[in-house]
């Protein structure tokens, strides 16, 4: 490899990055870059002030997968962003998440490939294409199974009051969780998803609560009825990507063996993968 190139996967919640070069890879990591959520020239600030401090190297060429790059006018936000960060001498390519988590997930094999991470997503993958994508309604209409449905769901139950006595309710008290700091964080700061989906994280320190294990089995079911068995392809594979998929693996083999399907890979960070592939 000549000269080297620049790989991202980049979620809502934190990117990943490899510098792909003939004698050894470097990894960095940055927040996430959501083109739903932030504009070109922020998503600069961001690259120049976290990024480009830690490439040792300009690359040739930068492919980057993101979160919300599935538009054209989404994925201009990021091209622009990382062409005015490098100098506009870099040539970038930029596609939707959904495709990175299939080539790292599937290689050149077919398969379904889903990602539950701070949001989800799934498609069906044929070794070399996505044949087929499920519907994704994003974070406030859709997200099931991602760690931002999650936390959205806990906090709604407790300021209904559907928490009240529980060791999770007084948690969340201690927490500062109140409706006000929550309408804000609802409408008034960037990035909502990534700041409810923090949220989740109680579900695993209360996961002996029948309220966790019952909301993670019906949200992981909703994810799988509404993404996943539509594809009617129950012979593939279904791989799985993204931190929620890590650390519920076990609640999702049992929802995947209840629905009938066939459990594939669960990786956590999709970036590894990906090397692979660019690599091959």
């Amino acid at each position: 490899m000549s000269a080297p190139k620049l790989i991202a996967d980049s979620g809502s919640t934190k990117t990943d990055w490899c510098l792909l070069s003939a004698n050894q890879n470097s990894y960095f990591r940055t927040q996430g870059l959501n083109p739903y959520y932030l504009e070109a020239t922020h998503i600069q600030v961001i690259l120049e002030n976290e990024l480009l401090p830690q490439i040792p190297q300009k690359p040739s060429s930068i492919i980057f997968y993101g979160s919300g790059c599935s538009l054209p006018e989404k994925q201009t936000i990021i091209q622009k962003a990382l062409s005015d960060a490098f100098g506009g001498l870099v040539a970038v390519e930029v596609q939707h998440d959904l495709l990175g988590a299939a080539r790292a997930l599937c290689g050149h094999e077919a398969g379904i490939a889903c990602i539950l991470g701070t949001g989800s997503n799934a498609c069906v993958f044929d070794g070399q294409n996505i044949v087929k994508e499920a519907v994704n309604l994003g974070f406030w209409l859709g997200d099931e199974g991602g760690a931002g449905h999650l936390g959205k769901q806990v906090i709604t139950d407790f300021l209904y009051g559907k928490l009240a006595g529980s060791p999770l309710h007084a948690h969340l008290l201690q927490m500062g969780l109140t409706r006000e700091n929550v309408l804000e964080m609802a409408y008034k700061r960037p990035s909502p998803n990534t700041h409810f989906a923090q949220y989740a994280k109680v579900l695993s320190t209360f996961q002996e609560e029948a309220y966790c294990q019952k909301l993670i089995h019906n949200t992981l079911t909703q994810f799988l009825q509404n993404h996943v068995l539509p594809f009617e392809q129950k012979d593939y594979p279904v791989h799985f990507t993204g931190s929620v998929a890590k650390y519920l693996a076990k609640e999702l083999a049992l929802v995947m063996q209840e629905q009938g399907l066939k459990m594939g890979r669960i990786v956590q960070k999709p970036i590894d993968g990906l090397v692979a592939y660019h690599q091959a």
